[in-house]
């Protein structure tokens, strides 16, 4: 009997976008299987935050089709693609600098906690409801080591500390694809080692999109890579593959 092939949680076809007369995605067809980790590089200007911006709805393409588990998601706003479970982090941190860190990731959690309800789930009394929030609040922040820094204000931390709180804000959410956009700038070796250790938690629970320079990085936790230039996706492979693939080579790994 032939094997069942592994479903695809995300698939775009000949996905566009351009921005005046630069095209800055071009034709992209890109399947992503549920459960693996996929990691995005290429230099500067090849399309990559664009075409991760088009996947979670941040901007609409020119031409093309985004599916979402086997859904037409192309037309869906960002709001409801998180619903659907799509979570994106961003390369500037997105965080609310005025509240606390705990009261950062606790707005995300009650957004996972009020679309369970939604969902279908049982009814849950208001008690209940504010203790699960508290419990993944304090989960998340505890799994990014900033469960010490929970009552201060998010934006007096170091940047570093920030990109974690942001991807606790989007693990508190639950998604079922997680995507990462340059989650290692501005960390110190010993975060980054944290961060490396992180995604190892984060696996199985959701699958996971990465935008990463840093090759180390690149190469221990990607199951695949696809590579971009000048909009398109030149190569992609496992990690060996792509590290031996002469054209990538010459594209952006530096001979």
């Amino acid at each position: 009997m032939a094997a069942v092939a592994a479903m695809s949680l995300v698939e775009t076809n000949s996905l566009c976008k351009s921005f005046g007369g630069l095209e800055a995605v071009r034709e992209v067809d890109f399947s992503m299987e549920q459960g693996e980790i996929r990691a995005i590089i290429g230099p500067n200007g090849a399309g990559k935050t664009t075409f991760v911006s088009l996947l979670s709805g941040r901007i609409a393409p020119s031409s093309g089709k985004i599916c979402f588990s086997g859904e037409d998601i192309t037309g869906m706003p960002a709001w409801q693609r998180v619903r659907l479970g799509i979570a994106y982090t961003f390369q500037i941190t997105s965080i609310y600098p005025s509240l606390t860190v705990y009261e950062n990731v606790a707005i995300a959690a009650q957004m996972q906690v009020q679309m369970q309800i939604q969902a279908g789930h049982k009814h849950q009394s208001v008690k209940h409801t504010s203790e699960l929030i508290d419990q993944i609040t304090c989960t998340c922040l505890e799994n990014v080591s900033l469960s010490r820094y929970a009552s201060a204000p998010a934006g007096e931390m170091a940047y570093g500390h920030q990109r974690l709180l942001e991807i606790a804000m989007g693990w508190a959410l639950n998604p079922s694809l997680l995507i990462l956009d340059e989650p290692t700038q501005g960390l110190s070796d010993g975060e980054i080692d944290e961060f490396t250790s992180l995604v190892g938690q984060i696996r199985g629970q959701s699958t996971i999109l990465i935008i990463e320079h840093n090759m180390p990085v690149v190469m221990s936790l990607a199951d695949r890579i696809t590579v971009m230039d000048q909009g398109a996706i030149l190569a992609e492979g496992t990690p060996s593959q792509i590290h031996d693939n002469a054209a990538v080579q010459a594209a952006y790994l530096g001979g």
